[in-house]
């Protein structure tokens, strides 16, 4: 469901990439690396998705809205939250785990 939802009604695709792969830059890439603005948990990132990220404290410059800017539910959220943490596990092109 998670992975659902990222790659249509959660939008996160738009920003972070069809593979977490971050298409706006290295800060918004989700796959095979830590997490830049929370810790690895399902709470912080549920929360994270819920809140967004502002512009002054993105780190890669470009704001996150609330929910991604769509019209998730929480049950969606953490859904998508837990899809974001096995992303964030998996290895990708070019580093080794």
């Amino acid at each position: 469901l998670g992975k659902a939802l990222f790659h249509g009604k959660g939008l996160c695709f738009s920003c972070h990439g069809k593979d977490g792969d971050g298409l706006l830059g290295p800060t918004t890439r989700l796959a095979g690396r830590p997490l830049v603005h929370t810790r690895p948990s399902i709470p912080e990132v549920v929360a994270l998705i819920k809140t967004g990220v502002d512009s002054a404290h993105s780190s890669a410059g470009q704001p996150m809205p609330a929910r991604g800017g769509s019209r998730l539910t929480d049950a969606e959220i953490e859904a998508v939250a837990r899809y974001v943490l096995e992303l964030q596990k998996k290895p990708t092109k070019g580093t080794t785990k």
